[in-house]
């Protein structure tokens, strides 16, 4: 089984085989992560400077959590975050797949061969985490909302966090954050997708068997690599989620006008660091994420694909 269009092969697998694959890898895999989710967003969150910081360190901040709040604490906004992965893994795939569809039925005969390289699963990647990025901001936002909020809770359930958010702050608080979602997005999924075939094509050229633990490997090397460049943007992003959030959570809440005037606020107060808070955590979580989602995806579609057969005929 190959990851977006094979012209060497044909298969009877449609779109829903695609969407089911993605919708269950990302279930599984969220259900693994979370912990290191909610980690991260904590020292994203955080805006204490020096001795004033709360969490100082990954195992620090996991011995704080559990000891104050519980090993629960850890699936804080499981569920938000849960649908967010399966929606977002569906659409996503799903997208994927269409593009690299695209792309072979628009390129000549002879140039098949391209469909497979590191620059068209890049850009289809990209094109793709668009698409799925619109489609579940909201989940994203309740998730961050969830993660964020400590005792006592404001929110208890995704659906009456949601019709507050709508009644308080309007349709659009929904959307908080999208800009710089997109933003991030973008490049890490054009680097994932991209360097994910390169990782394979080395994987392959020495000899190795392709299959569910190779995209495990290939898969998460390609997470770190793209999470280590866009990193800033994510914590950017969450700062901006929670913007009119009014209930206690771990970050003393500043006003971000936008989102150049949440970067440069970040830049004069906090410095160059504050960018990177939280990226052992994100970087443990980005490597195992990207490659949990390439691995699921591959064994779910390998249990839905029916029989192949040469395009040869």
């Amino acid at each position: 089984m190959v990851l977006g269009y094979d012209p060497d092969t044909i298969t009877k697998s449609t779109f829903i085989h695609h969407i089911a694959s993605g919708t269950l890898g990302g279930a599984v895999t969220r259900a693994l992560i979370s912990p290191f989710d909610v980690v991260k967003i904590r020292f994203q969150l955080q805006s204490e400077a020096g001795k004033a910081r709360r969490y100082r360190g990954l195992f620090q901040a996991t011995r704080v959590i559990f000891k104050e709040e519980g090993v629960t604490a850890f699936w804080k906004g499981h569920i938000p975050a849960q649908w967010l992965s399966m929606v977002y893994g569906g659409v996503q795939f799903c997208a994927f797949e269409f593009f690299t569809t695209i792309v072979h039925q628009i390129l000549p005969h002879s140039r098949q061969e391209t469909v497979k390289n590191m620059t068209t699963h890049g850009v289809c990647g990209a094109l793709s985490a668009i698409v799925a990025t619109i489609v579940a901001q909201p989940l994203d936002v309740l998730r961050t909302r969830f993660a964020a909020q400590t005792e006592p809770k404001m929110f208890t359930s995704a659906t009456r966090a949601a019709f507050f958010m709508v009644r308080q702050e309007g349709y659009f608080s929904l959307y908080r954050g999208l800009i710089p979602s997109l933003v991030q997005i973008v490049p890490f999924s054009a680097m994932q997708f991209g360097s994910r075939s390169f990782f394979e094509a080395v994987w392959i050229r020495h000899g190795l068997k392709p299959g569910n633990f190779s995209e495990f490997i290939c898969g998460g090397c390609a997470g770190l690599l793209a999470k280590t460049f866009v990193y800033p943007l994510d914590v950017v992003k969450k700062r901006l989620q929670i913007q009119g959030f009014a209930a206690p959570t771990v970050s003393q809440i500043r006003h971000y006008r936008s989102f150049f005037h949440c970067f440069s606020a970040i830049w004069r107060h906090e410095g160059f660091l504050a960018f990177f808070k939280g990226f052992k955590a994100a970087a443990l979580k980005s490597s195992l994420t990207s490659g949990l989602v390439f691995a699921t995806y591959r064994f779910f579609r390998e249990q839905f694909e029916p029989e192949k057969t040469d395009s040869g005929g």
